[in-house]
């Protein structure tokens, strides 16, 4: 792996030492910071989201211990970027307030409920990859009465469908 742009540009070298593939973040300015250049690109959670579905395609295929817990980090990981996301969503920090030194690092639990995902339910720990997302790549949470929007299932219904799409797919 190659760092071409920090935070931004990655090379990643083929398994076969034959070619490379970019991997590009998003780059945008807004109230917290301010680039010269922006250009458009994927998100930490996309490549999150990719990297999981990539693992239930392997451990379908031989399933190992190891896949089981790497799901529940790579999970973990993902709802501690969504949850950091909404946070910062709700203050405004990232597109039009620049950062503000009591919001820069909260301690606080991450609102797994909020997005719709239960991190500590063994029946809602698969599926936060599944949950839908916005234009803005990060997950919509449920409106005030539960419900995602344009979807009539509630969160629970949601989860349930959720594991009956983990046992289906490869």
């Amino acid at each position: 792996m190659q760092v071409l742009e920090d935070g931004h540009i990655y090379l990643l070298d083929h398994v076969d030492g034959c070619g490379s593939e970019k991997l590009i973040f998003i780059k945008r300015s807004g109230g917290a910071v301010t680039h010269d250049v922006e250009h458009p690109g994927t998100n930490t959670q996309e490549v999150l989201r990719a990297v999981i579905d990539r693992t239930k395609y392997l451990d379908a295929i031989i399933p190992a211990g190891e896949n089981d817990n790497g799901l529940w980090h790579l999970r973990m990981a993902l709802a501690c970027y969504e949850g950091r996301a909404l946070r910062r969503k709700r203050a405004k920090l990232n597109r039009e307030a620049g950062v503000h030194e009591e919001m820069a690092h909260d301690d606080g639990d991450l609102p797994f409920d909020d997005l719709g995902w239960i991190g500590d339910d063994p029946k809602n720990r698969n599926g936060i990859e599944l949950l839908p997302t916005g234009p803005d790549g990060h997950i919509v949470p449920p409106g005030q009465d539960g419900q995602y929007p344009d979807e009539s299932e509630p969160p629970e219904a949601r989860s349930a469908l959720h594991a009956e799409r983990m046992e289906r797919t490869p």
